[in-house]
């Protein structure tokens, strides 16, 4: 009998302690535009429509979850977070960030940005590289290029560069 009670007594503890555990809490991001009052353009006539994307991107950042550069001496290593991942798509999440943005600065000039698309029609397409795009200690860092070329012609209008470090 009192074997029985001290196996009743350990599969009691073992179940309370299995209800009790808690795992620790998936955290989702997303990007999200930077609203700003819209700045004045040089009074050339505007183009009415402008895609977003496509977007090329390093083969590590299509993953849900954050990737965080960790450097020790003189060696660095991509560590993805277990806890920490993207709401959705990164690569969607990138054009959605960047189209709700250019749609606050340019909608005063009437101009529509919209997602890239194989059958959407434009004046102008923004299209982005992007190399790297993670955690670097307290800091954010995005690098990779822009290019902005007429739809009709496929001719480059603009182009630069993409480098940036936000705490």
């Amino acid at each position: 009998m009192n074997l029985r009670w001290l196996a009743c007594v350990s599969v009691g503890l073992i179940l309370f302690g299995v209800g009790c555990a808690s795992s620790p809490v998936v955290r989702y991001y997303t990007l999200s535009a930077r609203v700003r009052p819209s700045t004045a353009l040089p009074d050339a006539p505007l183009p009415r429509v402008i895609t977003v994307g496509p977007i090329a991107m390093a083969d590590y950042l299509n993953h849900r979850s954050v990737t965080v550069r960790s450097v020790t001496g003189a060696a660095e290593t991509l560590v993805r977070s277990e806890f920490d991942r993207w709401g959705g798509s990164f690569r969607d999440t990138v054009i959605r960030a960047i189209v709700d943005n250019l749609a606050a600065e340019l909608a005063p000039q009437h101009v529509v940005v919209v997602p890239w698309s194989d059958t959407a029609s434009s004046d102008l397409a923004l299209t982005l590289s992007i190399n790297r795009f993670e955690r670097s200690g307290t800091r954010v860092e995005l690098q990779g290029a822009w290019f902005l070329t007429d739809a009709a012609s496929r001719a480059t209008r603009a182009a630069g560069v993409l480098h940036g470090s936000v705490p």
